[in-house]
């Protein structure tokens, strides 16, 4: 449960729980009578939210292997995306569920 009393103010953090961040941007450009053609792919290992109250964490989102693709032609306009893994960790003492995780 993330009810938070009455009295306590629940906030979120953004934490530097990003491991090993890379984004690579490979675009190739041509101009030629007005057509712009771009091909970019990027990807992110994991980003993580933590949410916490004024009494400790409340629970952690963590999404893992994020990766996307755009091709952007004069023939095609082409977007992909794809996500590994979902973890949501559930860090109050009475869960029934204190880890749920998705992977593809």
């Amino acid at each position: 449960s993330l009810d938070a009393a009455p009295s306590e103010s629940t906030t979120v953090a953004e934490t530097p729980a990003v491991e090993e961040a890379k984004t690579v941007e490979s675009s190739e450009e041509s101009v030629m009578g007005g057509v712009l053609d771009v091909d970019l792919h990027a990807e992110l290992q994991a980003i993580s939210l933590v949410m916490s109250s004024t009494g400790g964490d409340l629970a952690q989102v963590s999404m893992l292997g994020i990766t996307s693709d755009l091709t952007l032609s004069q023939e095609k306009i082409a977007a992909t995306a794809s996500l590994k893994a979902l973890e949501v960790l559930d860090k109050t003492a009475k869960t029934n569920f204190p880890k749920v995780s998705l992977q593809a």
